[in-house]
Protein backbone atom coordinates (compact mmCIF):
# COMPACT_ATOMS: atom_id res chain seq x y z
CA UNK A 1 0.00 0.00 0.00
CA UNK A 2 2.95 2.32 0.51
CA UNK A 3 3.51 2.51 -3.25
CA UNK A 4 -0.16 3.24 -3.86
CA UNK A 5 -0.45 6.21 -1.49
CA UNK A 6 1.27 8.72 -3.85
CA UNK A 7 -1.06 7.68 -6.64
CA UNK A 8 -4.15 8.25 -4.49
CA UNK A 9 -2.72 11.58 -3.35
CA UNK A 10 -2.16 12.55 -6.98
CA UNK A 11 -5.74 11.65 -7.88
CA UNK A 12 -7.11 13.77 -5.03
CA UNK A 13 -4.93 16.73 -6.04
CA UNK A 14 -6.19 16.44 -9.62
CA UNK A 15 -9.79 16.58 -8.41
CA UNK A 16 -9.10 19.62 -6.24
CA UNK A 17 -7.36 21.44 -9.10
CA UNK A 18 -10.42 21.01 -11.29
CA UNK A 19 -12.46 23.04 -8.85
CA UNK A 20 -14.93 20.26 -8.16
CA UNK A 21 -17.86 21.66 -6.17
CA UNK A 22 -19.32 19.95 -3.13
CA UNK A 23 -16.36 19.91 -0.73
CA UNK A 24 -13.62 17.48 0.23
CA UNK A 25 -15.97 14.64 1.10
CA UNK A 26 -17.33 14.56 -2.40
CA UNK A 27 -13.82 14.65 -3.90
CA UNK A 28 -12.71 11.68 -1.80
CA UNK A 29 -15.91 9.83 -2.64
CA UNK A 30 -15.39 10.37 -6.34
CA UNK A 31 -11.75 9.26 -6.22
CA UNK A 32 -12.46 6.13 -4.19
CA UNK A 33 -15.32 5.10 -6.46
CA UNK A 34 -12.84 5.18 -9.30
CA UNK A 35 -9.90 3.52 -7.54
CA UNK A 36 -11.36 0.89 -5.21
CA UNK A 37 -12.50 -1.49 -8.00
CA UNK A 38 -8.96 -1.36 -9.36
CA UNK A 39 -7.17 -2.13 -6.08
CA UNK A 40 -8.47 -5.69 -6.09
CA UNK A 41 -6.98 -6.24 -9.54
CA UNK A 42 -3.42 -5.10 -8.70
CA UNK A 43 -0.66 -7.66 -9.08
CA UNK A 44 2.97 -6.95 -9.98
CA UNK A 45 3.10 -3.21 -10.54
CA UNK A 46 0.11 -1.53 -8.78
CA UNK A 47 1.43 2.00 -9.32
CA UNK A 48 1.66 1.65 -13.11
CA UNK A 49 -1.72 -0.05 -13.31
CA UNK A 50 -3.40 2.61 -11.16
CA UNK A 51 -1.92 5.43 -13.23
CA UNK A 52 -3.38 3.80 -16.32
CA UNK A 53 -6.76 3.34 -14.64
CA UNK A 54 -6.92 6.99 -13.53
CA UNK A 55 -6.25 8.20 -17.07
CA UNK A 56 -8.84 5.79 -18.43
CA UNK A 57 -11.47 6.90 -15.92
CA UNK A 58 -11.00 10.54 -16.94
CA UNK A 59 -12.43 9.72 -20.37
CA UNK A 60 -15.91 9.04 -19.00
CA UNK A 61 -16.07 11.35 -16.00
CA UNK A 62 -18.31 14.02 -17.54
CA UNK A 63 -20.67 14.02 -20.47
CA UNK A 64 -23.17 16.10 -22.39
CA UNK A 65 -26.67 14.65 -22.53
CA UNK A 66 -29.83 15.49 -24.47
CA UNK A 67 -32.61 15.89 -21.92
CA UNK A 68 -35.55 15.24 -24.24
CA UNK A 69 -36.41 13.18 -27.31
CA UNK A 70 -36.81 14.70 -30.75
CA UNK A 71 -39.71 13.90 -33.06
CA UNK A 72 -39.27 10.89 -35.34
CA UNK A 73 -39.83 13.19 -38.34
CA UNK A 74 -38.53 16.75 -38.67
CA UNK A 75 -39.28 19.03 -41.61
CA UNK A 76 -36.85 21.45 -43.22
CA UNK A 77 -37.36 25.12 -42.32
CA UNK A 78 -39.14 24.18 -39.06
CA UNK A 79 -37.40 25.06 -35.80
CA UNK A 80 -35.93 21.95 -34.21
CA UNK A 81 -38.08 21.03 -31.22
CA UNK A 82 -38.66 17.94 -29.08
CA UNK A 83 -41.56 15.52 -29.60
CA UNK A 84 -43.77 17.71 -27.37
CA UNK A 85 -42.92 20.82 -29.43
CA UNK A 86 -40.75 22.16 -26.60
CA UNK A 87 -37.18 23.46 -26.62
CA UNK A 88 -34.45 20.83 -26.87
CA UNK A 89 -32.14 20.91 -23.83
CA UNK A 90 -28.57 19.68 -23.42
CA UNK A 91 -27.20 19.06 -19.93
CA UNK A 92 -23.66 18.82 -18.59
CA UNK A 93 -23.70 15.74 -16.36
CA UNK A 94 -21.39 14.09 -13.84
CA UNK A 95 -21.31 10.44 -14.93
CA UNK A 96 -20.77 9.20 -11.37
CA UNK A 97 -23.49 11.09 -9.54
CA UNK A 98 -25.61 11.57 -12.69
CA UNK A 99 -26.29 15.11 -11.54
CA UNK A 100 -26.13 18.28 -13.60
CA UNK A 101 -23.00 20.34 -12.90
CA UNK A 102 -24.73 23.68 -12.35
CA UNK A 103 -21.87 25.68 -10.77
CA UNK A 104 -18.20 26.20 -11.51
CA UNK A 105 -16.19 26.35 -14.72
CA UNK A 106 -17.92 23.45 -16.43
CA UNK A 107 -21.41 24.88 -15.93
CA UNK A 108 -20.83 27.67 -18.45
CA UNK A 109 -18.97 25.91 -21.24
CA UNK A 110 -19.68 26.67 -24.89
CA UNK A 111 -20.93 23.72 -26.92
CA UNK A 112 -21.62 23.10 -30.60
CA UNK A 113 -24.56 21.30 -32.22
CA UNK A 114 -23.64 19.12 -35.21
CA UNK A 115 -25.45 16.72 -37.56
CA UNK A 116 -24.47 13.05 -37.37
CA UNK A 117 -25.11 10.09 -39.62
CA UNK A 118 -28.11 8.13 -38.35
CA UNK A 119 -26.21 4.83 -38.47
CA UNK A 120 -23.91 5.87 -35.63
CA UNK A 121 -24.76 2.79 -33.54
CA UNK A 122 -23.98 4.16 -30.12
CA UNK A 123 -26.48 1.77 -28.52
CA UNK A 124 -23.90 -0.95 -29.09
CA UNK A 125 -20.94 1.19 -28.04
CA UNK A 126 -21.65 3.82 -25.40
CA UNK A 127 -17.94 4.56 -24.98
CA UNK A 128 -17.20 5.95 -28.42
CA UNK A 129 -14.05 8.00 -28.87
CA UNK A 130 -13.83 11.62 -29.92
CA UNK A 131 -12.45 10.49 -33.28
CA UNK A 132 -15.37 8.09 -33.83
CA UNK A 133 -17.80 10.90 -33.06
CA UNK A 134 -16.10 13.35 -35.43
CA UNK A 135 -15.98 10.77 -38.22
CA UNK A 136 -19.79 10.57 -38.15
CA UNK A 137 -20.39 14.30 -38.60
CA UNK A 138 -22.29 14.76 -41.87
CA UNK A 139 -20.90 17.41 -44.23
CA UNK A 140 -23.21 19.47 -46.39
CA UNK A 141 -24.32 17.93 -49.65
CA UNK A 142 -22.35 18.93 -52.72
CA UNK A 143 -24.02 21.85 -54.43
CA UNK A 144 -26.19 22.55 -51.39
CA UNK A 145 -25.87 25.00 -48.53
CA UNK A 146 -25.20 24.13 -44.87
CA UNK A 147 -27.26 21.25 -43.46
CA UNK A 148 -28.60 23.44 -40.67
CA UNK A 149 -29.24 27.13 -40.34
CA UNK A 150 -29.27 29.14 -37.16
CA UNK A 151 -27.37 29.15 -33.91
CA UNK A 152 -25.16 26.07 -33.60
CA UNK A 153 -22.93 27.39 -30.81
CA UNK A 154 -24.65 27.47 -27.44
CA UNK A 155 -23.35 28.63 -24.06
CA UNK A 156 -24.38 26.55 -21.07
CA UNK A 157 -26.09 28.38 -18.22
CA UNK A 158 -26.16 26.52 -14.95
CA UNK A 159 -25.03 23.42 -16.80
CA UNK A 160 -27.91 23.51 -19.29
CA UNK A 161 -28.03 24.67 -22.92
CA UNK A 162 -31.12 25.23 -25.08
CA UNK A 163 -31.52 24.89 -28.85
CA UNK A 164 -33.64 27.91 -29.69
CA UNK A 165 -32.97 28.90 -33.29
CA UNK A 166 -31.88 25.99 -35.43
CA UNK A 167 -33.51 24.33 -38.45
CA UNK A 168 -32.56 21.89 -41.19
CA UNK A 169 -32.14 23.21 -44.72
CA UNK A 170 -31.71 19.81 -46.39
CA UNK A 171 -33.45 16.45 -46.02
CA UNK A 172 -31.90 13.14 -44.98
CA UNK A 173 -32.89 11.10 -48.05
CA UNK A 174 -29.46 11.35 -49.70
CA UNK A 175 -27.43 9.47 -47.10
CA UNK A 176 -27.33 5.68 -46.94
CA UNK A 177 -29.48 5.14 -43.83
CA UNK A 178 -31.86 8.01 -44.72
CA UNK A 179 -31.68 9.33 -41.16
CA UNK A 180 -29.78 11.88 -39.08
CA UNK A 181 -28.90 12.34 -35.43
CA UNK A 182 -28.02 15.53 -33.62
CA UNK A 183 -24.80 15.63 -31.67
CA UNK A 184 -23.47 18.08 -29.10
CA UNK A 185 -19.79 18.55 -28.28
CA UNK A 186 -17.70 20.97 -26.23
CA UNK A 187 -15.93 23.49 -28.44
CA UNK A 188 -12.19 22.85 -28.60
CA UNK A 189 -11.44 26.51 -27.91
CA UNK A 190 -13.09 26.28 -24.50
CA UNK A 191 -11.99 22.79 -23.48
CA UNK A 192 -8.71 23.84 -21.86
CA UNK A 193 -9.15 21.31 -19.07
CA UNK A 194 -6.08 19.20 -19.55
CA UNK A 195 -6.77 15.51 -20.07
CA UNK A 196 -10.42 15.68 -19.08
CA UNK A 197 -12.61 13.95 -21.67
CA UNK A 198 -16.17 15.26 -21.91
CA UNK A 199 -18.26 12.74 -23.81
CA UNK A 200 -20.45 14.10 -26.57
CA UNK A 201 -24.26 13.88 -26.56
CA UNK A 202 -26.21 12.09 -29.27
CA UNK A 203 -29.94 11.95 -30.01
CA UNK A 204 -31.88 9.01 -31.36
CA UNK A 205 -32.09 8.75 -35.15
CA UNK A 206 -34.82 10.67 -37.00
CA UNK A 207 -35.91 11.44 -40.55
CA UNK A 208 -35.72 14.90 -42.10
CA UNK A 209 -38.20 15.59 -44.88
CA UNK A 210 -38.71 18.57 -47.16
CA UNK A 211 -41.11 21.21 -45.92
CA UNK A 212 -43.35 20.71 -48.94
CA UNK A 213 -44.08 17.17 -47.69
CA UNK A 214 -45.57 18.74 -44.59
CA UNK A 215 -47.70 21.04 -46.72
CA UNK A 216 -49.02 18.00 -48.60
CA UNK A 217 -49.71 16.01 -45.45
CA UNK A 218 -53.36 15.23 -44.73
CA UNK A 219 -54.91 15.80 -41.32
CA UNK A 220 -56.94 13.09 -39.59
CA UNK A 221 -59.78 15.59 -39.47
CA UNK A 222 -59.55 18.44 -41.99
CA UNK A 223 -61.03 21.87 -41.41
CA UNK A 224 -63.76 23.47 -43.48
CA UNK A 225 -61.32 25.82 -45.17
CA UNK A 226 -58.79 23.12 -46.06
CA UNK A 227 -58.42 22.35 -49.74
CA UNK A 228 -60.72 19.55 -50.81
CA UNK A 229 -57.84 17.11 -51.38
CA UNK A 230 -57.45 16.90 -47.60
CA UNK A 231 -60.50 14.62 -47.60
CA UNK A 232 -59.79 10.90 -47.47
CA UNK A 233 -59.60 9.13 -50.83
CA UNK A 234 -59.06 12.42 -52.68
CA UNK A 235 -55.45 12.47 -53.87
CA UNK A 236 -53.86 15.84 -54.45
CA UNK A 237 -53.79 16.58 -58.19
CA UNK A 238 -55.48 13.22 -58.82
CA UNK A 239 -58.53 12.74 -61.02
CA UNK A 240 -61.06 13.27 -58.20
CA UNK A 241 -59.29 16.43 -57.08
CA UNK A 242 -59.15 17.72 -60.67
CA UNK A 243 -62.85 17.08 -61.27
CA UNK A 244 -63.85 18.78 -58.04
CA UNK A 245 -61.72 21.83 -58.86
CA UNK A 246 -63.19 21.97 -62.39
CA UNK A 247 -66.64 22.18 -60.78
CA UNK A 248 -65.56 24.97 -58.42
CA UNK A 249 -65.38 22.70 -55.38
CA UNK A 250 -62.19 24.10 -53.92
CA UNK A 251 -62.57 23.43 -50.19
CA UNK A 252 -64.10 20.95 -47.77
CA UNK A 253 -66.78 23.57 -47.11
CA UNK A 254 -67.69 23.64 -50.83
CA UNK A 255 -67.92 19.84 -50.82
CA UNK A 256 -70.25 19.80 -47.82
CA UNK A 257 -72.47 22.52 -49.24
CA UNK A 258 -72.98 20.70 -52.54
CA UNK A 259 -73.54 17.38 -50.79
CA UNK A 260 -76.26 19.05 -48.72
CA UNK A 261 -78.02 20.80 -51.62
CA UNK A 262 -77.42 18.39 -54.51
CA UNK A 263 -75.75 15.11 -53.52
CA UNK A 264 -76.71 13.54 -56.85
CA UNK A 265 -74.68 16.08 -58.81
CA UNK A 266 -71.71 15.59 -56.49
CA UNK A 267 -71.93 11.84 -57.00
CA UNK A 268 -72.02 12.37 -60.76
CA UNK A 269 -68.85 14.48 -60.57
CA UNK A 270 -67.15 11.57 -58.81
CA UNK A 271 -68.84 8.94 -60.98
CA UNK A 272 -65.72 6.76 -61.20
CA UNK A 273 -65.47 6.62 -57.42
CA UNK A 274 -66.36 3.22 -55.95
CA UNK A 275 -69.15 3.05 -53.40
CA UNK A 276 -66.78 2.31 -50.47
CA UNK A 277 -64.53 5.24 -51.44
CA UNK A 278 -67.53 7.52 -51.91
CA UNK A 279 -68.84 6.62 -48.47
CA UNK A 280 -65.38 7.23 -46.98
CA UNK A 281 -65.16 10.69 -48.58
CA UNK A 282 -68.66 11.70 -47.48
CA UNK A 283 -68.12 10.37 -43.96
CA UNK A 284 -64.83 12.25 -43.61
CA UNK A 285 -66.54 15.46 -44.76
CA UNK A 286 -69.50 14.91 -42.42
CA UNK A 287 -67.13 14.76 -39.44
CA UNK A 288 -66.04 18.34 -40.13
CA UNK A 289 -68.52 20.46 -38.18
CA UNK A 290 -68.94 24.21 -38.55
CA UNK A 291 -69.88 26.63 -35.77
CA UNK A 292 -73.59 26.59 -36.71
CA UNK A 293 -73.75 22.81 -36.49
CA UNK A 294 -71.93 22.84 -33.15
CA UNK A 295 -74.43 25.36 -31.78
CA UNK A 296 -77.34 23.16 -32.83
CA UNK A 297 -75.66 20.11 -31.38
CA UNK A 298 -75.00 21.57 -27.95
CA UNK A 299 -78.48 23.08 -27.74
CA UNK A 300 -80.11 19.70 -28.43
CA UNK A 301 -78.97 16.74 -26.31
CA UNK A 302 -80.04 14.31 -29.04
CA UNK A 303 -77.52 15.77 -31.48
CA UNK A 304 -73.84 14.87 -31.39
CA UNK A 305 -71.36 17.60 -32.44
CA UNK A 306 -69.46 15.08 -34.56
CA UNK A 307 -71.94 12.41 -35.65
CA UNK A 308 -75.22 14.26 -36.10
CA UNK A 309 -78.55 13.01 -34.65
CA UNK A 310 -78.06 10.37 -32.01
CA UNK A 311 -81.22 8.76 -33.39
CA UNK A 312 -79.01 7.28 -36.12
CA UNK A 313 -77.29 5.20 -33.51
CA UNK A 314 -80.52 3.34 -32.70
CA UNK A 315 -82.34 0.82 -34.81
CA UNK A 316 -85.77 1.53 -36.24
CA UNK A 317 -88.78 0.03 -34.41
CA UNK A 318 -89.49 -1.80 -37.67
CA UNK A 319 -86.16 -3.61 -37.25
CA UNK A 320 -87.36 -5.20 -34.04
CA UNK A 321 -85.71 -2.86 -31.55
CA UNK A 322 -86.76 0.32 -29.81
CA UNK A 323 -83.21 1.43 -29.18
CA UNK A 324 -83.64 0.84 -25.46
CA UNK A 325 -81.59 -1.69 -23.53
CA UNK A 326 -83.00 -4.39 -21.32
CA UNK A 327 -82.72 -3.84 -17.59
CA UNK A 328 -81.06 -6.24 -15.17
CA UNK A 329 -84.30 -8.29 -14.90
CA UNK A 330 -84.39 -8.70 -18.70
CA UNK A 331 -87.61 -6.63 -18.98
CA UNK A 332 -87.67 -4.27 -21.97
CA UNK A 333 -88.53 -0.67 -21.15
CA UNK A 334 -91.86 0.51 -22.51
CA UNK A 335 -91.79 2.31 -25.82
CA UNK A 336 -94.26 2.91 -28.63
CA UNK A 337 -93.81 3.60 -32.32
CA UNK A 338 -95.58 6.94 -31.81
CA UNK A 339 -92.87 8.21 -29.47
CA UNK A 340 -90.21 7.44 -32.08
CA UNK A 341 -92.14 9.20 -34.79
CA UNK A 342 -92.47 12.30 -32.64
CA UNK A 343 -88.75 12.37 -31.86
CA UNK A 344 -87.84 11.87 -35.51
CA UNK A 345 -90.12 14.67 -36.65
CA UNK A 346 -88.71 17.02 -34.05
CA UNK A 347 -85.16 16.31 -35.15
CA UNK A 348 -86.04 16.66 -38.81
CA UNK A 349 -87.78 20.00 -38.37
CA UNK A 350 -85.51 21.69 -35.87
CA UNK A 351 -82.11 20.36 -36.88
CA UNK A 352 -82.35 19.43 -40.52
CA UNK A 353 -78.72 20.37 -41.06
CA UNK A 354 -77.61 17.67 -38.66
CA UNK A 355 -78.66 14.99 -41.12
CA UNK A 356 -76.17 16.09 -43.75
Amino acid sequence: MKGIEPVIRKAVEMEMERGTEGGTDRVVERVMKRLIPTLSLQSVNPRTSLDHQIKKSEEVEFKLQFANKLSDTIYTKDKIRDESDGYVQIKFVDTISREVINVGLYSSLEIEIVVLDGDFGFEENENWTEMEFNDKIVPQREGKGPLVKGKQKIKLRGGVGIIEDLSFSDNSSWIKCKMFRLGARVLQSTSNMGRVRIKEAITEAFTVRDHRCKMNKKHDLPSLDDEVWHLKKVKKDGKFHTRLIDNNIQTVRNFKQLHKTNPGRLRQILKDCTDPDWEAIVHNASCVVDDHEKLNAFSNPLISPTTGPLLRQFQSPHQGSTGMQKDSNHHRASSTPHSHVNVQLTLSNDNHSGWN
